[in-house]
């Protein structure tokens, strides 16, 4: 009975502190019209982590007095469901179980094909010329972990791959010198902001609170927020080589 009161407060105080953050991040969006992207989007990041942290959850069961943890007075309310209300309660919690080990599994599926498709299309960047602009744009951009270069035959157009370990994905394509620097620029912007990481987490937001819902809405969300933000740090970091031309 604990544990199925326990889940079932957890799961509702997840989404409603997540929802309530989303809408203000809504307004804060409104309000800065256009302006200050790079705030917008930590402000959208913070609200993908109180998807998935329960603070409410823990600051209700939780407090620090003197040093020590105690569970006295209503921060440390100990709820519980009972009678209609438990059985309620497990009956939500049994199909949010099976709802997110649903979801886990296609997207671990997919995460899988799509790792063995890049893996089985993908070679490293042999042409010195591209290599060698490759790690001009890496220095300049100050970014000291180690970072590949890979060429694929499955993409139509540049991206970042991998989110503890950075990699740069070109099509099999011919670039220009300038081609190449915008396209690192922005890619090597993208590995430099953690956005891997941030979409991954916001797609673990959506299998455990739910892809048709708010939730559900935070890659995409991410998604549209990391790119007006990179293109807007790359066209900076790019006005002294546009003012040389």
């Amino acid at each position: 009975m604990r544990l199925i009161s326990q889940t079932f407060y957890t799961l509702i105080s997840m989404m409603l502190t997540g929802t309530l953050a989303l809408g203000i991040w809504w307004m804060i969006r409104k309000i800065c019209k256009g302006r200050y992207p790079e705030l917008v989007y930590l402000i959208l990041r913070m609200v993908c982590l109180l998807y998935l942290v329960p603070v409410v959850y823990f600051m209700m069961r939780l407090t620090v007095r003197d040093g020590y943890i105690n569970r006295e007075g209503m921060w440390g309310w100990d709820f519980m469901l009972t009678g209609i209300e438990w059985k309620f309660g497990m009956i939500i919690c049994v199909a949010w179980f099976v709802f997110m080990l649903r979801n886990f599994f296609l997207f671990l599926l997919r995460s899988i094909w799509e790792k063995a498709r890049l893996r089985d299309t993908s070679t490293p960047e042999d042409d010195p010329e591209v290599a060698r602009e490759f790690l001009r744009v890496k220095r300049k951009l100050k970014i000291c972990r180690s970072v590949r270069l890979f060429r694929s035959s499955c993409l139509a157009s540049p991206a970042t791959g991998g989110v503890f370990t950075g990699v740069i994905l070109l099509p099999n394509a011919n670039f220009t010198k300038e081609e190449l620097s915008v396209i690192f620029h922005h890619e090597l912007i993208h590995y430099r902001q953690r956005d891997r990481l941030f979409h991954l987490l916001g797609r673990f937001a959506g299998i455990v609170l739910g892809t048709g819902i708010m939730p559900g809405k935070l890659p995409e969300l991410l998604t549209e927020w990391s790119e007006i933000c990179c293109d807007r740090r790359a066209v900076i970091a790019l006005r002294d080589e546009m003012d040389e031309r």
